[in-house]
């Protein structure tokens, strides 16, 4: 996985604390830009009622809002911009990096998949009971 510095990194249980989270990385770094902003929260509308909920939120590079689910398999990072998504999955020996545009009042049908794929993927492998 990529570094980040980790003072910017907030550790989340709940998706109400991964929103939480996303407003306190943007409010702590302006230049977080208002429709990188937006999409966030946008993504977490859209995941809340599908995924598990992500292990970290923090700031990246752009300065862009970033996703982290480190325990599913393999690890994936939602790396969110003014207008795209990128996804990484971590595999051992490489990382599977792909970009979505963000479309308003849609969500990329790629990236649903791939994320139905990994994370929903990775909840059955940690909880057999789930069919």
């Amino acid at each position: 996985m990529p570094d980040y510095d980790d003072k910017l990194v907030i550790n989340c249980a709940t998706w109400f604390e991964v929103e939480a989270a996303i407003h306190k990385v943007a409010i702590q770094n302006p230049n977080v830009e208002q429709n990188t902003l937006e999409n966030a929260l946008q993504f977490v509308k859209f995941a809340t009622e599908r995924y598990q909920v992500p292990n970290e939120i923090c700031l990246g590079y752009w300065p862009t809002i970033r996703i982290i689910w480190l325990y599913s398999i393999p690890p994936i990072e939602i790396e969110i911009f003014d207008t795209r998504y990128e996804y990484y999955a971590f595999e051992d020996k490489w990382t599977d990096i792909q970009e979505f545009e963000i479309m308003p009042d849609t969500f990329p049908e790629a990236l649903k998949l791939l994320l139905d794929t990994t994370i929903s993927h990775s909840i059955k492998l940690n909880n057999p009971a789930i069919t």
